[in-house]
């Protein structure tokens, strides 16, 4: 699949090309990995569930999310949830996937914000808020992220998991305030050519 034109940067498999260079092998994580630890009908299971293409130039980070759509059990594939250490900045190119960012107070509640989000628009996860992924629609899903710094996974622990009904609320974690994820006036698909064009002069 083709991403941006200048130069060309393509998705053909598990790998990424920029004007038909191989730019970085995708890290793949397996459906189990996703969801063994919170979802019993996932373990052991070992389809693919997402991958990542990173592309690093002068110390930001470019990555390349590609969420097939499936269900596993009453659940749908999801990327591993993380901590924004810095200002991510999550732009939609294709699909329409369901976005949860999540914050514990100093009170032990949770500030959530949730919805999804169509085709080139893009949404800021701060400093200090956990970020998932869900692709619940019937097409694979790409998101390009752009961050200053490196992404952490963790086992961060989830308010909110998303099943066939859109929402399901676990009951034992208190919710402080649920809010609608709002678009950001930014783009980030210039930045990523800026970065591919200086990576191709190397």
């Amino acid at each position: 699949m083709l991403l941006i034109e200048n130069p060309r940067l393509e998705i053909s498999g598990n790998f990424a090309f920029m004007d038909g260079k191989l730019v970085k092998d995708i890290r793949n994580y397996s459906v189990g990995e996703v969801w063994g630890r919170h979802i019993k009908d996932a373990i052991g299971i070992k389809k693919q569930a997402y991958s990542v293409t990173t592309i690093s130039y002068n110390s930001r980070n470019f990555n390349i999310f590609i969420i097939p759509y499936m269900e596993i059990g009453d659940y749908y594939t999801k990327i591993i949830p993380h901590r924004a250490n810095y200002t991510e900045y999550y732009q939609v190119l294709w699909g329409n996937p369901f976005f949860e960012a999540w914050k514990e107070e100093s009170d032990g509640a949770f500030t959530v914000r949730k919805g999804p989000k169509r085709p080139m628009s893009t949404i800021a996860i701060h400093n200090d808020e956990r970020i998932g992924i869900f692709n619940h629609y019937p097409e694979r899903a790409i998101v390009l992220s752009y961050t200053s710094g490196n992404l952490e996974d963790s086992e961060a622990k989830e308010p909110i998991m998303l099943g066939p009904n859109v929402m399901d609320i676990d009951a034992s974690i208190l919710v402080k305030r649920q809010e609608e994820l709002k678009s950001e006036n930014i783009s980030l698909v210039p930045l990523l050519e800026k970065a591919c064009r200086n990576l191709l002069k190397k």
